[in-house]
């Protein structure tokens, strides 16, 4: 066998059965292998196709929703009289610390007083086969506690008829149930409760609702962490505020919320700082 080189090509060739064959693209054995394990690609594709299906379909989604707060600066212009709440909070040259109110805004007693408001530490759920899907506004009822839970507390309700249901504690062999009517007090052992229908609410037996109620300190530090403040620039007063969560409607809520609670304490702090001035003011003038 001799193989010759001319300058800038370069052949292989090999040997086979006395026979020079070259070795190169081989179409046919690409053809025949994909024949032999097309089942396998087809099931593949199937099973892909399946699971894809699967995840988008019970999968949470998470939503963020987003909100403006405008921090009023006098010294800038635009104040608006009685809504420019913050111009007692004003520092160095007339100025707002906007970083102090970014702290205000993310404290746990702000966001304890969004959480007992609205109130979003109690979650109502109905569990399917393979998902739980949560109720927000369309809850068929109102679990109310008067009294604040120090504990996680869980339970299920199931609606019999518009005056009465009925209350599952416990699980397993353990569980007991309770007949019960809709607006009575009922004395659970982590406090008062007292349930209340509304128009959503429709007889079923054979649905259990699940209640889930966690305390207001912990629900608070959750949405605490689950909440992002920004600043649109150096030179504005402007927050930007965020907040993600499996129910867009809840966190439009939150935020809202947050915001007039925000408003409500800058009115407080005022009042009372108001209050001292004109106390010290009286002592003074009594005293001359």
């Amino acid at each position: 066998m001799e193989i010759n080189n001319s300058p800038g090509v370069e052949e292989t060739r090999g040997v086979k059965n006395g026979k020079v064959e070259d070795s190169g693209f081989n179409v046919k054995w690409i053809v025949t292998t994909i024949f032999g394990i097309w089942p396998w690609l087809i099931a593949s594709v199937i099973v892909c196709l399946i699971i894809g299906n699967l995840y988008l379909r019970y999968t949470l989604p998470i939503y963020r929703s987003y909100s403006e707060l405008l921090i009023n600066d006098s010294k800038k212009g635009g104040s608006s009289g009685g809504e420019d709440l913050l111009e007692y909070l004003k520092i160095n040259n007339n100025r707002i610390n906007v970083e102090n109110e970014i702290e205000i805004l993310k404290s746990r007693s702000l966001m304890c007083r969004v959480v007992e408001r609205l109130p979003v530490n109690v979650q109502y759920f109905i569990s399917g086969k393979f998902k739980r899907t949560e109720f927000y506004s369309n809850r068929p009822f109102d679990f109310v506690t008067p009294d604040s839970f120090d504990f996680y507390y869980n339970c299920k309700i199931c609606i019999l008829d518009a005056d009465h249901f009925k209350l599952f504690e416990g699980a397993g062999k353990a569980e007991h149930q309770s007949l019960c009517r809709f607006g009575d007090t009922l004395h659970l052992a982590p406090g008062r409760v007292v349930v209340r229908k509304n128009s959503y609410s429709q007889p079923a037996p054979s649905v259990k609702y699940e209640v889930t109620v966690c305390p207001v300190y912990m629900a608070a530090i959750n949405y605490m962490y689950q909440l992002d403040l920004n600043i649109t620039n150096k030179q504005s007063s402007c927050l930007i505020l965020a907040l993600q969560d499996a129910i867009p409607e809840r966190s439009v809520d939150i935020l809202n919320t947050l915001m007039d609670v925000y408003k409500q304490k800058n009115i407080e702090d005022r009042t009372r700082v108001a209050m001292s001035t004109m106390s010290f003011l009286d002592k003074r003038i009594d005293r001359s």
